[in-house]
């Protein structure tokens, strides 16, 4: 005997398989923890690797346990991938985290929410904690253990100064984001490392400059005759220059590190802390990807083994 299906029922069993689908995942969530990230475009791991067939077929695919921002370039971003914050493909903090909790508790599956997008600033953290509460609402996500935010690099490029317009800007929309989070009720505590900018200004560095990318190109070329990149924080020649860009950079970090103090006590669901470690980090070619730019993988392994060491809660 065959069954035939009409039209309607077949429109029924198909609506039907994806309730259970996404009641599965919902449930599955709602058993596990989800690891969060908010940043710019080193978070979002932009132009971390090269895009080849596997790269391609993954993201059409899409990842089991990530869910990325679709504000970020589809395939430029490797936030499942080369993600010093993400990545399954590095010892990132997704990886480290999930073996940590794996050795604390009976936890089955780490998930994560990546909501960084490459090219945003401080006024973009808003839009990325309401796309993280949209994913925490959607799949009835029970907990946050950690979360990790980078971001500023891109305020210091597009507007040059550490100015106090700029300071106000960083207080306002570090507190519209996470006053949006703080809106959504979750298990214990949400602990959030705060990493300071990295030393941008040392990418102006002659060694930096001369060095040699695709087809051989210069980078002080690619940078800034095809890119025009971060000119007044990359290009500076003379001592007094590169300190002007350097205390841009510290400026910023300093003021990173007065709102943790102040946000540990306005959200009390939160444990924050800061860390300025990658201030330190030395900045060597084979880090960069082919613009010059951005860290590749090496240099985001590098960024998380800093950071993870930074941080206080896991181990």
């Amino acid at each position: 005997m065959k069954l035939k299906l009409t039209n309607t029922s077949a429109t029924f069993l198909i609506a039907i398989s994806l309730f259970v689908g996404a009641r599965g995942l919902s449930d599955s969530l709602n058993k596990s923890s989800t690891m969060l990230s908010l940043g710019d475009s080193i978070t979002a791991g932009t132009i971390a690797g090269w895009v080849g067939p596997q790269q391609i077929v993954s993201r059409i695919i899409g990842s089991d346990v990530l869910f990325p921002n679709p504000g970020a370039n589809y395939f430029f971003n490797f936030q499942s991938t080369f993600s010093w914050a993400t990545g399954q493909d590095i010892a990132s903090h997704y990886v480290r985290l999930e073996n940590a909790l794996k050795r604390q508790s009976s936890l089955s599956h780490l998930y994560a929410i990546n909501a960084a997008v490459q090219g945003q600033e401080f006024s973009h953290l808003p839009g990325q904690a309401r796309f993280a509460v949209d994913r925490i609402l959607e799949y009835n996500i029970g907990s946050i253990p950690y979360m990790t935010l980078l971001i500023g690099n891109n305020d210091i490029c597009y507007y040059g100064e550490a100015s106090e317009w700029l300071h106000a800007r960083l207080k306002k929309y570090l507190n519209e984001a996470f006053d949006t989070l703080n809106r959504v009720q979750l298990e214990g505590k949400t602990r959030v490392l705060v990493s300071g900018l990295p030393p941008i200004w040392k990418l102006g560095s002659k060694k930096i400059r001369e060095a040699r990318s695709v087809l051989a190109v210069r980078c002080e070329w690619i940078r800034d005759r095809i890119l025009g990149v971060c000119k007044r924080s990359l290009r500076w020649d003379t001592p007094e220059q590169e300190a002007w860009a350097k205390r841009q950079v510290i400026t910023l970090n300093h003021w990173l590190s007065d709102w943790v103090k102040q946000a540990n006590h306005r959200y009390p669901n939160f444990e924050f802390y800061f860390s300025d470690s990658l201030l330190h980090e030395e900045i060597r070619p084979n880090m960069l990807s082919s613009d010059c730019f951005h860290p590749n993988s090496e240099g985001q392994k590098n960024f998380a083994e800093r950071l993870w060491n930074a941080q206080p809660w896991f181990r």
